[in-house]
């Protein structure tokens, strides 16, 4: 299996999903008969961008791609708590699962074989012991995380994530988000107010119905910005409906 190394600055997110899974696959092979359970990308812990204790190597290093130069490491960037939530930076790709039936002596040979894999491709590798138990950590030098975590008696979890995808100044989520924002804005108190009122004609006179819309818009809201892939998209949806759908509200309810 070949893969080409990155020639500077982030991958875009289809480069990077293709990464990510080919080091998924290259893993998986280190031991016979592994199998991954997969666990939705939102339900994956992030792994931490640290730098690796070992020696660095170049960005081409990889499983069947060759062993690498030293020192040739390119830095990662590590942003912020709050720009990592609204996409600043860029975001991970991850991609993961429990790795089933590794009771007893075999996780520990998993372990033993995984880290041979990539320390052999020239990839530093971290074995370290923590509250999550034991933890393999591997630096693919092209910015990608390896990590398998494993506590007690449980299946351990492998988890590949991407560097930081490259962010567009306007991304497509979050236009769309805006735009969906506006349109429910603008319909969102309308149809809250006045079909309520055509139903129920005793309700004439109860301003609040025009915000009936709001709880479940916000419901919304909160579903894109938890999951990652959409988070983008619940930015905008919140920005632009909020701006709209606040506004229209308020002026037909004191109307």
């Amino acid at each position: 299996m070949k893969a080409r190394a990155s020639e500077g600055g982030a991958p875009g997110r289809r480069e990077a999903v293709h990464g990510v899974e080919q080091r998924l696959a290259a893993t998986l092979q280190a031991y016979p008969g592994l199998r991954l359970d997969p666990i939705p990308a939102q339900f994956l812990r992030q792994p931490e961008a640290a730098e690796p204790s070992g020696p660095k190597v170049r960005a081409g290093a990889y499983p069947g791609a060759g062993a690498g130069r030293p020192d040739e490491t390119p830095g990662l960037t590590v942003p912020s708590a709050v720009a990592s939530f609204f996409g600043g930076g860029g975001h991970r790709v991850l991609r993961g699962g429990h790795l089933r039936d590794l009771g007893g002596e075999a996780a520990g040979e998993a372990y033993g074989l995984i880290r041979e894999l990539w320390e052999s491709s020239g990839c530093p590798v971290d074995d370290v012991s923590g509250l999550d138990g034991r933890v393999l950590i591997v630096h693919d030098p092209a910015g990608y995380l390896i990590t398998v975590t494993g506590q007690g008696e449980e299946d351990p979890i492998l988890t590949v994530a991407s560097p930081p995808v490259a962010s567009q100044f306007l991304e497509r989520g979050l236009v769309a988000g805006v735009l969906s924002g506006l349109t429910i804005g603008c319909v969102g108190p309308c149809v809250a107010g006045v079909g309520p009122l055509t139903m129920f004609p005793a309700m004439v006179g109860l301003n609040g119905a025009y915000w009936g819309w709001v709880p479940l818009f916000l419901l919304v809201v909160g579903v894109t910005l938890w999951r990652p892939e959409t988070r983008r998209f619940g930015v905008g949806l919140l920005v632009g409906g909020a701006l709209v759908g606040f506004t229209v509200a308020g002026i037909v309810s004191s109307a």
